[in-house]
């Protein structure tokens, strides 16, 4: 789901499969990528993982408003759909009354009533105003959905980016969160 690469990705464990961590020396490499199906089916829940929208990947559309995610419910099957691209972290979620709503916390507890349409969030590059790394979190045991914030070396990775190459606005927007 990381921004710029393709939308399929092979899964290292499929979810709830495993309670243990992968060990990061047999992680897949940049050379490594698999393309695998989109929609992957697990612990009697379908997930659905794209980079941009359900409805088109391959588009690179952005889903932001509340207008866009009540769209993007029509467009994938399942439980929940995690999307990213945006840069934008949110949680939705959709009853049996259609309503999509976006939810006021960082944290989500799943209810068997609802689906739920899920921005990741970036740890890199986030665009929402806040320039701490953002990820979520989903605990299928507890049955909640939760987007964290952690500080980094901001200074430093500004500078890392210049030193590289990158343009000097890329690193500027990083402290801005834009």
């Amino acid at each position: 789901m990381g921004s710029h690469f393709p939308h399929r990705y092979l899964l290292l464990q499929p979810l709830c499969q495993s309670r243990h961590p992968v060990d990061p020396r047999s992680a897949l490499g940049l050379g490594d990528r698999v393309s695998v199906p989109t929609a992957l089916a697990s612990c009697g829940r379908r997930f659905f993982f794209v980079h941009s929208t359900p409805s088109d990947p391959e588009r690179w559309d952005y889903i932001v408003t509340l207008e866009e995610a009540d769209q993007a419910f029509s467009d994938f099957q399942g439980t929940i759909c995690f999307v990213g691209h945006s840069h934008v972290p949110f949680l939705s979620l959709r009853g049996k009354d259609g309503v999509c709503r976006f939810s006021h916390g960082p944290r989500l507890v799943l209810h068997p009533d609802f689906r739920y349409l899920v921005n990741v969030g970036s740890v890199g590059q986030p665009r929402d105003g806040d320039p701490r790394a953002c990820y979520l979190l989903f605990d299928v045991d507890q049955g909640y959905l939760e987007l964290r914030r952690v500080e980094y070396e901001l200074e430093r990775t500004q500078a890392k980016m210049v030193q590289v190459g990158l343009p000097s606005f890329l690193a500027a927007r990083l402290a801005m969160g834009r």
